[in-house]
């Protein structure tokens, strides 16, 4: 199979993956309230500028130096930090803590869609978000570069996408766990 028909495999399993899903209208604004109440929660507590350790100094400025933190070098955390020091906004050091917060918030709404698609109510769901944002190691490493944030995310993602595949057994959302 070329590049070109995975894209597109890959497109239709998502599509029908959140056409016929259990995701209504009121999952939405739950997780707009999820983000909205973690994102703000979030920013009001934001480091302001560099430090908190060693690693949080050098991962506020690896994006805009394109150097490595560690050995294994965290491409994909280099990567997006390189994008997100270029938003004008504040300075570097709060553009890399700025994007742990969001990589919190994505996590954490990650999370709700998980419990939704486990069967779990829409209020227990939201509870259960909310509060994983709010446990003190994800909060401090959700206001500070690091990148965890990043990891908890993609995990959780994986996790989204085997669930539902497992409801639609479409082999092209398996392909979407090699990209």
């Amino acid at each position: 199979m070329d590049e070109a028909a995975i894209r597109s495999s890959i497109a239709g399993a998502l599509k029908r993956a959140f056409s016929r899903s259990t995701f209504s209208v009121v999952d939405i604004f739950a997780a707009i309230v999820v983000a909205s109440t973690l994102a703000s929660l979030y920013l009001w507590r934001l480091l302001p500028g560099i430090g908190f350790s060693g690693d949080t100094i050098k991962f506020q400025f690896v994006g805009a130096t394109g150097g490595t933190v560690h050995a294994t070098g965290y491409p994909v955390y280099v990567a997006l930090t390189s994008l997100a020091s270029r938003v004008p906004l504040g300075n570097i050091a709060v553009r890399a803590n700025a994007m742990s917060a969001f990589f919190a918030v994505v996590a954490c709404v990650i999370g709700y869609f998980i419990m939704r698609e486990l069967g779990v109510r829409v209020v227990i769901a939201t509870v259960f978000a909310i509060a994983m944002g709010l446990v003190p190691v994800t909060f401090l490493f959700a206001v500070v570069a690091e990148v965890y944030t990043l990891h908890i995310a993609l995990v959780l993602g994986m996790v989204l996408v085997l669930l539902l595949w497992q409801r639609l057994r479409s082999d092209s959302l398996l392909y979407l766990l090699m990209v």
